[in-house]
């Protein structure tokens, strides 16, 4: 009795209390470690996880000593209880000085923590920056190498095209003079006939390379696409026979006139076109197509054979490089120049397996009569 009234209600709202604190105390550690499973590395959760223990012990401490000091009273049993309540009230404050510890504690390791992740964090910039350096220094590597193999590549046609002028010069000179002394020799002259024109076709493409490489001034005339057309499809006729491959084309009027040097631009579409035949199976076609698309007249020549693999389309127009045998490497790039120096684009789309289209784009001037 306190006061007269019963000790009993008192006793059982502790007990309860009790109770009901140290069930809350484990489920508080059970979503604390649950919390902390889905984020092992988090600093607070770890955190959390520790004070949760340290609450449930105490709550066990606390719990437990007033559940004897209940049990001892009820039992008549003062003088038991009053031996055991500093233990408890000890354990107590020991829990209390362990919790304000691990709070320290963790107040320090997070200002640590932090300072670590701030320099992980410029650790990590840093490494970006010498990945992105490493990426520029790799690539401009890769321009280096480029532009050094289209200096061989030049100096080794440019040296070919000197040596081999002068005896195709030669060649013509005296193919004419033997033209006009058998004239009249009708089963000589028609052969004399072809030599000449193939020597032609050869002093043209040394010129063609030579002006490529600015040795040789181009001579820009004004020009009507069809022009182009008719002489790069005369070109190719000899070479598409010989392989049975089959030429179709389709011929859109075009309404303005080029600014180019002829020849060199035949001789460019002609490599582009070569190439063609040369990748198209045998009774195969290659369609050649002309149309004006804005203020350019576009050359599309596209063959159906096995197309070009992915790992070297960047390769193509590189000089030296090719995939076919005893094949110099320079027909690709020679086009690529000449259309580029006439302010022109070559571009291509292809599927490996169904084939492969060449686009060639040149700038036009003014509007045809």
């Amino acid at each position: 009795m306190i006061s007269g009234l019963p000790i009993w209600p008192v006793w059982a709202v502790d007990l309860f209390g009790s109770s009901v604190m140290i069930i809350f105390a484990f489920l508080s550690l059970r979503y604390a470690f649950k919390i902390s499973r889905k984020d092992p590395e988090n600093l607070i959760w770890s955190y959390l996880v520790v004070l949760a223990l340290v609450f449930s012990a105490f709550s066990i401490g606390r719990g437990a000593g007033h559940i004897a000091k209940i049990v001892l009273i009820s039992m008549g049993k003062q003088s038991a209880w009053e031996k055991i309540a500093p233990i408890s009230g000890a354990i107590n404050t020991a829990t209390f000085m362990f919790i304000a510890s691990i709070t320290f504690y963790y107040h320090k390791v997070e200002k640590t923590f932090y300072v670590v992740q701030n320099y992980a964090k410029k650790i990590t910039e840093a490494y970006d920056k010498l990945e992105k350096a490493y990426q520029e220094i790799k690539e401009d590597q890769e321009k280096i190498i480029r532009l050094e193999r289209r200096a061989t590549a030049a100096r080794m046609a440019s040296l070919l095209a000197h040596e081999t002028r002068n005896p195709i010069l030669s060649i013509g000179g005296f193919v004419k003079i033997l033209q006009r002394k058998f004239a009249c020799d009708f089963e000589l002259g028609p052969k004399l006939e072809i030599i000449l024109a193939e020597t032609e076709k050869l002093e043209q493409l040394v010129a063609g390379i030579l002006k490529a490489g600015h040795e040789m001034a181009t001579e820009l005339q004004e020009t009507n696409p069809d022009l182009i057309f008719e002489a790069l499809l005369e070109s190719v006729q000899g070479k598409a026979r010989l392989a049975q491959v089959r030429v179709l084309t389709e011929k859109e009027p075009v309404k303005a006139q080029l600014i180019v040097d002829k020849d060199s631009i035949v001789m460019a579409l002609k490599e582009v076109f070569v190439n063609a035949i040369e990748a198209s199976p045998q009774h195969g076609e290659v369609s050649l197509r002309m149309f004006q698309e804005g203020d350019c007249v576009v050359f599309t020549i596209q063959d159906h054979g096995q197309g070009i693999a992915a790992e070297i389309q960047n390769k193509i127009f590189e000089p030296l490089f090719s995939t076919k045998k005893l094949a110099s490497g320079l027909g690709l790039s020679y086009a690529k120049e000449m259309i580029e120096t006439h302010e022109g684009r070559i571009t291509f789309e292809t599927k490996e397996g169904e084939g492969t289209t060449f686009f060639i784009s040149l700038p036009l001037s003014g509007v045809s009569p």
